[in-house]
């Protein structure tokens, strides 16, 4: 589950929450490491598109998303981050500052092995609900009125209206696609 965070000072909460996620996410790194890829990110790279939906878990130095003018989420070592092809456009890509690495596995491939793998399944729901921890803390930490927030795969037809502008803030979206 990929949290854009804007760059703004988090407070205490928001960041231990943030920090115990991460160690959740490396706990995952561990227990993909024999059936994911090992993927490694030169300093100063712009990753290409991957071919298909593909989740990364970082396990050393840090990877942004965003133009080479503006950030729009850091990943750090235990982040897992979603890339797919629909997700990444010419303006908006990964970048790499200094060499990184990260265990990677397919979408697909992620699914299937959750359903045999009660250890990797159980851990991957603990990451999710860390995750939305961090997002509740966060929306506290900024005033936004909200009643319940919990993580839910939404789709709209193309043309749907989702945000409008000047209105009241009552959920968080997270694009994936589109």
């Amino acid at each position: 589950m990929n949290i854009m965070l804007p760059d703004v000072e988090l407070e205490i909460e928001v960041e231990n929450l943030l920090a115990s996620s991460r160690e959740t996410g490396s706990k995952l790194a561990s227990l993909l490491k024999e059936i994911g890829k090992r993927i490694r990110f030169p300093a100063g790279s712009i990753l290409p598109p991957p071919t298909e939906a593909e989740y990364h878990i970082l396990t050393k130095g840090c990877v942004y998303f965003g133009s080479n003018e503006t950030t729009h989420r850091l990943y750090q070592k235990g982040d897992i981050f979603l890339r797919s092809p629909s997700l990444e456009e010419k303006d908006s890509r990964f970048h790499v500052d200094f060499a990184a690495e990260s265990i990677s596995i397919t979408e697909a491939k992620l699914l299937e092995e959750q359903r045999t793998n009660a250890d990797l399944q159980k851990a991957w729901l603990e990451y999710e609900g860390k995750r939305t921890h961090v997002l509740q803390a966060f929306t506290q930490s900024l005033n936004i009125s909200h009643k319940h927030i919990s993580p839910a795969l939404q789709r709209f037809k193309a043309g749907s209206t989702i945000i409008v502008e000047g209105t009241k803030a009552e959920c968080v979206y997270v694009l994936l696609e589109g």
